[in-house]
């Protein structure tokens, strides 16, 4: 495979879009001169042209290629490009990007063939579900076992965005296979996979549904310690335990999921998950424990709004009180 030859296509227009300048920035371009794009009209000789120029000065060069329909070439016009790929220079980035949503047959045949030694990435438009099903059969092809719920985990926590997806998959198979792991634990995810505030507020909220009051209070130490607001982490709070007791309800009603997706299709957009994961967790509470949780947690956030109390001793507190309410247990 050569190292500097890509080819890019897909549904994610803003996905190849930050591909594209990823691969831009990490070729070295010492000279804004020695980046080319080809867009609207150019010809195949263009490409051969700008591909085997020599970078001005010390450093690299860097083609892009808009929507070139190489499936619309003629045998002698593909032998020439295939030439062309083959000697490519290990100075210039050479990358083919299709903005179409959807890569026809013809076009795809030739990836085997023409792109043989190129990088080819599809970045598609996915679902959350669709992501971490995909994300897990991606572990499977290595050998790793991981868990349908850790997936979507990673999934959470890299917002759907292929990219990060592929940088988190590749950082984990290499941690895996470093100390010969045979599954991908959550605490390895913990461990390797960065989240932001908003996902470790996520953390805190799951480690209090599950009784984890010593991740809980990690959790939440972190979140001081990234100069999160008190009163961002109650409402945060809230919206899990809203979200717990919409679950709650919908399942007293004997609702189904797909009903409760349409019925909250607005405020759950690209969040198939958190229904999923509260449907799931409301069984294990009363309607009552949740209740009882809410007002909780709304008592903690007027105390922080209008009390000189110390924000982190009344998260704590509140923490506390939610772990007896669910758990009954200090």
């Amino acid at each position: 495979m050569h190292k500097n030859l890509y080819v890019i296509y897909g549904s994610d227009l803003k996905a190849k879009q930050e591909f594209v300048q990823k691969l831009i920035s990490a070729s070295n371009i010492s000279e804004e001169f020695n980046k080319t794009i080809l867009k609207d009209d150019f010809s195949l000789e263009d490409i051969i042209t700008t591909a085997q120029t020599v970078p001005f000065g010390v450093g690299n060069r860097c083609v892009v290629v808009y929507d070139f329909l190489w499936e619309k070439l003629k045998k002698k016009e593909l032998k020439i490009l295939e030439e062309c790929l083959s000697s490519l220079s290990n100075n210039t980035t050479l990358i083919f990007v299709r903005t179409e949503e959807n890569l026809l047959q013809p076009a795809k045949k030739l990836l085997t063939t023409l792109f043989a030694s190129a990088k080819v990435v599809e970045l598609n438009i996915r679902s959350e579900q669709e992501s971490a099903e995909m994300l897990q059969n991606m572990f499977r092809g290595e050998h790793i076992k991981i868990s349908k719920f850790s997936c979507a985990d990673i999934v959470e926590r890299c917002k759907n965005n292929p990219l990060l997806l592929s940088n988190e998959f590749a950082k984990l198979c290499a941690y895996a296979k470093a100390f010969n792991k045979e599954q991908i634990a959550e605490e390895d995810i913990d461990l390797m996979v960065s989240y932001e505030p908003e996902q470790n507020i996520f953390k805190l909220g799951n480690a209090v549904l599950k009784g984890d009051l010593n991740y809980a209070y990690s959790a939440l130490t972190k979140l001081f310690a990234q100069a999160q607001q008190a009163t961002a982490i109650v409402g945060s709070l809230r919206f899990v335990f809203s979200d717990l007791l919409i679950a709650k309800l919908a399942l007293m009603e004997r609702h189904s999921e797909a009903e409760l997706q349409n019925d909250f299709k607005n405020m759950f957009k690209g969040k198939t998950f958190r229904i999923k994961n509260a449907l799931k967790t409301a069984q294990n509470f009363s309607l009552e424990a949740i209740c009882n949780c809410v007002t909780i947690l709304k008592e903690a956030d007027i105390s922080l709004k209008t009390s000189a109390a110390e924000p982190q001793g009344v998260l704590q507190e509140a923490i506390c009180k939610l772990n007896l309410c669910l758990h009954g247990t200090e």
